[in-house]
């Protein structure tokens, strides 16, 4: 059933590219697709009629979805009504139908990308970073490189590609490649063509949070300063700057991109800021997790200026393969670095070895604890965190580290308008 799903799909999916002919913003990377996404949107949302993936619809079924404008669900009515839907696109001219579409391309095994460019090959490709995810599937760092770097036509010197020059394997390998075409990079790398530089990470949780992260950007001849209020961790910067690459693309001076840009929140379980019960605030980042992603995270936490405790909350990180027992015990060694984080919560077995890792590496034994499940921690984190105190939760999907979140935010409420995976299917798993 679903092979014939994915065919209809991609039926309907390339001849509404062919028709309609948008400008197709492909974003792919082992971690920040999301916020790249977010942030171009932001750029330009309000000068072009733009659509984005929801969410993280980045598969060989979100992808189309996104294309088409359909809704996603398992009800066999609703995929009637979207394969009318997608007809009534071809046949009759939406004079509506966006001018550009931000797409994000997944990959959880080798092939997948090649499957979505089969669908729609992006007149701009955008590669946000290479890190070791899905271990398990591609085997090796170098197997991811390999399988995102198909998002880039190298024989299509029309293509714009946009390339994060401080990721190590992209600046030795890609970008040593004679026939990239137009090519923007960017980082913090003095090479960079857009660069960030004087970042400063001013993460405040007193009272009120105030200012996020701020830096200068410069591209050319030009520069601004870039106020981040809502935004922290210093590597969301990357993000940023990948919009800011976009939008020079479309001709958009640094000031007003800059000034799209500095209103943006955080997506939901991606650094975002909720206020917790007892005046506390939590770093909510609980969409996923990897070794690269967690050790930003946790600087993070730790640059953060609160009145009371930080308290790291961590979950399995799961799809390591072969290195999961050491990427593990690496995150444990990192934490010790950092010698004001008060506590330490894990959650699941792989998390284990965090804990062993810090305990053996200095941590206060008495503030380290670990549990099988986020239902069993739940109660215990409640009763744990006092007034002032700074939460960051983090962990893989299949961990459900969000219901934690939703056990110590302020307004749970509010949980289906903040926290990810909040829908009946996720709400089912445990």
């Amino acid at each position: 059933m679903k092979a014939i799903l994915l065919k209809i799909l991609k039926f309907f999916s390339t001849r509404v590219i062919k028709k309609y002919k948008p400008t197709v913003i492909g974003i792919t990377g082992s971690i920040g697709k999301t916020t790249t996404k977010h942030a171009i949107n932001e750029v330009l949302k309000n000068r072009y009629r733009v659509r984005a993936s929801i969410n993280s619809f980045n598969t060989e079924i979100g992808l189309p979805i996104t294309i088409l404008g359909l809704n996603n669900s398992k009800s066999i009515f609703i995929w009637i009504k979207n394969i009318f839907q997608s007809i009534k696109l071809l046949i009759i001219k939406n004079k509506n139908y966006p001018e550009i579409l931000i797409l994000e391309m997944g990959a959880d095994k080798i092939g997948d990308i090649s499957y979505l460019i089969s669908i729609v090959k992006p007149n701009i490709s955008i590669l946000t970073n290479i890190a070791p995810v899905h271990v398990d599937q591609f085997k090796s760092l170098e197997n991811i490189y390999k399988e995102k770097i198909k998002i880039f036509d190298f024989n299509d010197i029309t293509q714009k590609k946009i390339v994060n020059i401080d990721n190590d394997l992209i600046r030795e390998n890609l970008l040593r490649s004679n026939n990239l075409g137009k090519v923007i990079t960017y980082g913090t790398n003095d090479d960079a063509m857009i660069r960030a530089y004087n970042i400063e990470e001013k993460n405040c949780f007193e009272e009120d949070f105030t200012t996020g992260i701020e830096f200068d950007v410069a591209y050319n001849n030009s520069e601004t300063h870039v106020r981040m209020q809502y935004i922290i961790g210093k590597h969301q910067v990357y993000s940023i700057l990948a919009a800011f690459a976009v939008g020079i693309l479309f001709d958009l001076r640094l000031d007003d991109i800059k000034n799209s840009l500095e209103d943006t929140r955080g997506e939901k379980g991606r650094m975002s800021l909720i206020k917790g019960i007892k005046n506390t605030w939590i770093i909510d980042d609980t969409y996923n997790s990897s070794p690269v992603a967690c050790k930003s995270a946790i600087e993070t936490l730790s640059n953060s200026m609160n009145l009371g405790k930080k308290i790291l909350i961590l979950g399995d990180m799961l799809e390591l393969g072969s290195i999961s027992e050491e990427a593990h015990r690496e995150i444990g060694r990192e934490i010790v670095k950092y010698q004001n984080i008060n506590t330490l919560i894990t959650i699941g077995e792989r998390a284990r070895d965090i804990n062993s890792e810090a305990i053996n590496n200095g941590f206060n034994e008495a503030e380290s604890f670990n549990f099988p499940n986020s239902d069993d921690a739940r109660i215990f984190v409640q009763n744990k965190i006092k007034q002032g105190d700074l939460i960051l939760i983090k962990g893989s999907q299949g961990m459900r580290m969000e219901k934690i979140v939703k056990e110590i935010m302020a307004e749970p409420q509010r949980a289906e308008e903040l926290l990810v995976r909040q829908t009946g299917i996720w709400e089912n798993k445990n």
